[in-house]
């Protein structure tokens, strides 16, 4: 089994929505992101090609680990393996159902301080960044018609390259180190996770393969 990644631009605005801290209170705004998540009976960017059956099983697998009572996370950026690391988790999936061949869904971003990696994807938002998302699996796949069988999802993480059949961003780079409140942004994360090495490893990363992905 290999480790399958997918990558989708996000095709609907960020979300606000109101709700109540369940420790203060207090009412806040949770940040929610939705989209495309999953794209099926398409040949993608990667030259593989998922049946919608095989689209419509990932979507059950998720949709029954939630109605389960399941914390389904997911991770800023993902790593070469089906496990979530617990210093990288940006947010948690909410909803996921199919429209046409394909999985849509909904996430809502862990936007504090005390989860860095969420308050990452948040602020590169509120900057005017475009991310999007990449499904984390493993399947078989067939070398020479590039289709995918046998697939196991594990989760979708956010990521700052996407590259969906369907749609394409415009460039971070331009809406991120370009402006002078860009690099206010990520001096102010830096400075703020110094002595956290937990957060300053996430943060580094991140950063590490952003740039490593403009080709730069």
């Amino acid at each position: 089994m290999a480790l399958l990644k997918e990558t989708y631009a996000f095709t609907e605005k960020p979300l606000f929505e109101e709700a109540i801290d369940p420790i203060t209170g207090q009412k806040k705004k949770n940040l929610y992101l939705q989209g495309l998540f999953l794209q099926g009976e398409v040949e993608n960017r990667n030259g593989r090609i998922y049946p919608r059956r095989i689209i419509e099983q990932a979507v059950k697998d998720l949709q029954d680990r939630l109605a389960a009572g399941e914390t389904i996370y997911g991770e800023l950026e993902h790593p070469e393996s089906m496990m979530v690391g617990a210093d990288r988790i940006s947010h948690m999936i909410t909803e996921i159902h199919m429209e046409g061949n394909d999985g849509y869904g909904k996430l809502k971003v862990f936007d504090t301080p005390k989860v860095p990696c969420g308050e990452l994807v948040a602020g590169l938002i509120e900057n005017g960044g475009t991310l999007g998302v990449s499904s984390r699996g493993s399947g078989e796949l067939d070398d020479i018609t590039g289709i995918v069988k046998d697939y196991q999802i594990s989760t979708i993480d956010i990521v700052v390259t996407p590259s969906a059949q369907k749609a394409y961003p415009k460039p971070i780079f331009e809406s991120i180190f370009n402006t002078k409140k860009g690099k206010a942004l990520l001096d102010v994360h830096q400075a703020r996770y110094e002595g956290d090495n937990d957060a300053v490893k996430c943060f580094n990363k991140v950063m590490t393969d952003f740039i490593k992905s403009l080709g730069v």
